[in-house]
């Protein structure tokens, strides 16, 4: 637990610098066709999400060959996700990496991500498919390796597309993460427990500053960066069922995208009046606190029920 209160101060510490002295640095830049109301928040310091990943480094159990591994593998993608935000920044627009190029490193790291979670594991999780303790099934690992590496790369994209208003997946993903810090506590996994502690604790410091109206943003570096993480976590625990339940914020989201693009190419009109979904809600005149604040409830609900699916199934 004191991991976690470390983790926070530390976290609070680097935000606020982040805040007071990178604005001129990594100052947002508003997508065009996004809502009118975001042209306001235009120069608000992004890519904060970098601070994730190197405030667990700094609380990391290393000698846990494990959190060790989980750390290197979650790495590259916080770096996919800076690059973009530092791309987009230079180009003085919301465009960084071109959607193929950043499509093509996520698949490669989560083709790597699956090959070394393929090592530490003993292939366990690569030959038992588990649903909950008393529901598996055996399946050939070389055939659940396709769906893995689309579990890490679909997560990456979903949290990058719901990261649209003030706290939105900055909550989803602490509900998310409560639950695989059960998971720990129940497995008896101290060390996993320390790592969580420690993402936990420095998310929280994040939305210290995040809550609307934002005074950073986590950029593509925590959206991508978190997305990856979470879906790692669920291979290496063997949660991907949780995983799945208690990410469906993040799947509607994605989902509502590909039927608004789908629908459009067929007919040029819109289902919804902006996609992703919680735009649809911004221009129905819900206010944004009141569209992260149900989201996140909707998610701690998911997670509550996807927690029970696990241990009493």
């Amino acid at each position: 637990m004191i991991e976690l209160f470390f983790s926070f101060f530390t976290g609070f510490l680097a935000f606020s610098i982040w805040e007071r002295h990178f604005k001129q640095f990594f100052g947002q830049r508003i997508r065009e066709e996004g809502p009118e109301s975001h042209k306001i928040k235009t120069g608000t310091p992004t890519a904060a999400g970098i601070i994730f990943i190197l405030t667990v480094a700094l609380f990391l159990p290393f000698l846990d060959s494990r959190m060790f591994t989980i750390f290197l593998i979650s790495l590259p993608f916080f770096i996919i996700g800076f690059l973009d935000d530092f791309l987009s920044i230079k180009k003085g627009k919301n465009e960084g990496l071109k959607p193929r190029q950043k499509m093509i490193l996520i698949v490669i790291f989560s083709f790597v991500a699956v090959f070394f979670l393929a090592l530490i594991l003993n292939s366990q999780i690569f030959m038992q498919f588990q649903i909950s303790p008393t529901i598996q099934f055996y399946v050939p690992g070389i055939l659940l390796w396709p769906f893995l590496i689309f579990v890490i790369s679909g997560a990456t994209n979903a949290v990058n597309l719901t990261d649209g208003l003030d706290g939105l997946a900055a909550l989803c993903s602490l509900s998310i993460l409560l639950g695989y810090l059960f998971f720990s506590y129940v497995d008896g996994d101290v060390a996993l427990s320390l790592m969580l502690f420690s993402f936990i604790g420095v998310l929280l410091a994040f939305l210290w500053f995040n809550v609307n109206p934002a005074k950073i943003f986590m950029g593509d570096a925590g959206s991508i960066g978190i997305g990856a993480f979470l879906a790692i976590l669920a291979i290496f625990t063997n949660r991907i069922v949780f995983f799945v339940i208690s990410s469906l914020p993040f799947i509607i989201e994605t989902l509502s995208v590909i039927i608004q693009v789908a629908y459009y190419k067929r007919t040029k009109q819109r289902i919804f009046k902006m996609s992703p979904l919680h735009h649809h809600f911004e221009l129905s005149n819900v206010k944004e606190t009141h569209i992260s604040m149900r989201f996140f409830i909707v998610s701690i609900l998911l997670t509550l029920f996807a927690v029970s699916i696990q241990i009493c199934c």
